[in-house]
C-alpha cells in the first residue's frame, strides 16, 4: 500500500522522537530546578526565607554585603560597627566591654558611603532597641564632591540591595543563582560539621595574616608602593603656590546627617571616628588636600556637635601612625593597634578629653 501524498514516515519518526527528548529535557530541567531551590529553601544562606530573629547565624562567606543582613536580622546585636576594611579589625567582644553595647561587624571592604547609610539604616530599621552605631568615616570617600554621584554608589563588587530592603516574595527568586547554591552546599558543610563559617556569629574576622607572620620589610614595600600611587596628585613642589580655597562642598554629609536623625528617633547614639591610617598616606600639610580635608572634619564636628555625638579623630600624625611596623599597608594596622583603637574609643567616651600621647583628638564630645 502507498503512503498518504505527502506524508514521510522516516520524518514523522524523528518529529516524534525531537517531541520525547524536548519533554525529557523540560522535566530534567524542572527537576533540576526544584532540587536546587527545595536546597536553597532548606539552608537558607541569606537567612531570607525562615526569619532570623533570635537565632545564631552560620556565615559561610566572607562578602559582608551579602552575610551582614542576617545578622542584623537576628536582633542579637543593639550596636553596630560601619565603614570599611580600615574599620573591620575592632573585635566586637572587646567594645562591647569597652561602650557598654553588645556590637556587630557590620563594616564592608571598599564600603562607599551609600553602602554604608544603606546598612545602617537596615540597622536603625531592624535592630529591636538599637543603642550605639560606631562609623569609621574614611574621609578621601565621605569627603569628596562627587561622593553621591551614581558611579560612586556602588564598587564592581556589586551590592545586594534587594538583602537591604523589606522582604519580598520575589527574593526567593533571586536566591536562583550560582552563589546561592554554593552558599547552600557551603552552609549544608557547616552544618554536617565538615567545614567552620568564615565568620564569627557577630560578623567579626581577622583578614589580615597572622600577626606571626609579619614582616616590616614587606610592610614598607607595600606601604611605598600605595603611597606612588595615591599620593600622585600631591606631589611634592604641588603647594609652592597659595593654596586655593578648598571645595567645602561635602554632599554626603547630608547622608550622615540622615544617620543622626534616624539614630535619635530610635533612642541610639552615634559614634565616628577617622581611623588612624599611615602618616604618609594622610594630606600634606599646607596642601589643598590637606585643606579639604580639614573643612571635611570641622563640618563633620559641626554635625556631631548639633546631636551630642563623639567624634574622635585617629588620622592624625602620632607615633602610632609614623610608624611603620605598626601597618600591613597604609591603611591596615595590625591587631594590637586595633585593641588600642577600642582602648582609645572607651577612654574618649569617659573622659572627654584629647589623648595626652596624642594618638587622638576629640572633635565633639557630649561632654563639651
Amino acid at each position: 500500500m502507498s503512503n498518504p501524498a505527502g506524508s514521510d514516515p522516516g520524518s514523522n519518526h524523528a518529529a516524534a522522537a525531537w517531541r520525547l527528548f524536548g519533554r525529557d529535557v523540560a522535566g530534567a530541567g524542572g527537576g533540576a530546578l526544584a532540587l536546587l531551590l527545595a536546597l536553597l529553601l532548606a539552608f537558607d544562606p541569606y537567612g531570607i526565607v525562615r526569619s532570623p530573629q533570635g537565632r545564631t547565624p552560620l556565615l559561610v562567606d566572607q562578602s559582608h554585603r551579602l552575610m551582614a543582613p542576617q545578622v542584623i536580622r537576628t536582633g542579637r546585636y543593639d550596636a553596630g560597627v560601619f565603614g570599611t576594611s580600615t574599620i573591620r579589625l575592632l573585635d566586637p567582644k572587646r567594645l562591647d566591654a569597652a561602650l557598654g553595647a553588645r556590637f556587630a561587624s557590620l563594616a564592608m571592604n571598599a564600603a562607599t558611603p551609600w553602602e554604608q547609610r544603606r546598612a545602617m539604616d537596615l540597622f536603625l530599621r531592624e535592630a529591636p532597641a538599637p543603642t550605639t552605631l560606631l562609623l569609621g568615616v574614611d574621609l578621601p570617600l565621605w569627603c569628596a564632591p562627587d561622593a553621591t554621584g551614581e558611579a560612586k554608589r556602588v564598587t564592581p563588587r556589586g551590592f545586594p540591595d534587594w538583602l537591604y530592603d523589606g522582604r519580598d516574595p520575589a527574593d526567593l527568586l533571586r536566591l536562583l543563582n550560582l552563589s546561592s547554591v554554593e552558599f547552600a552546599l557551603r552552609l549544608a558543610a557547616v552544618r554536617a560539621g565538615l567545614a567552620r563559617p568564615r565568620l564569627r556569629e557577630d560578623g567579626y574576622d581577622v583578614f589580615v595574616p597572622p600577626d606571626g607572620a609579619y614582616d616590616v620589610v614587606r610592610a614598607r614595600a607595600h606601604i611605598a608602593r600605595a603611597v606612588t600611587s595615591m599620593r600622585a596628585t600631591d606631589a611634592p613642589g604641588s603647594d609652592v603656590a597659595a593654596p586655593a580655597a578648598p571645595d567645602r562642598s561635602f554632599p554626603a554629609l547630608a547622608w550622615l546627617e540622615e544617620t543622626f536623625t534616624q539614630a535619635a528617633a530610635r533612642g541610639a547614639r552615634v559614634i565616628l571616628t577617622f581611623m588612624p591610617t599611615h602618616v604618609s598616606v594622610q594630606p600634606r600639610v599646607g596642601g589643598p588636600d590637606a585643606a579639604r580635608e580639614s573643612a571635611c572634619k570641622a563640618r563633620i564636628a559641626a554635625i556631631a556637635s548639633s546631636r551630642s555625638a563623639l567624634v574622635v579623630d585617629f588620622r592624625l600624625a602620632s607615633t602610632v601612625t609614623r610608624e611603620d611596623a605598626n601597618y600591613w599597608d597604609p591603611l591596615h594596622y595590625r591587631i594590637g593597634i586595633a585593641q588600642r583603637v577600642v582602648d582609645a574609643l572607651r577612654a574618649a567616651a569617659t573622659t572627654g578629653r584629647d589623648d595626652e600621647e596624642g594618638f587622638y583628638r576629640l572633635l565633639a564630645s557630649p561632654s563639651r
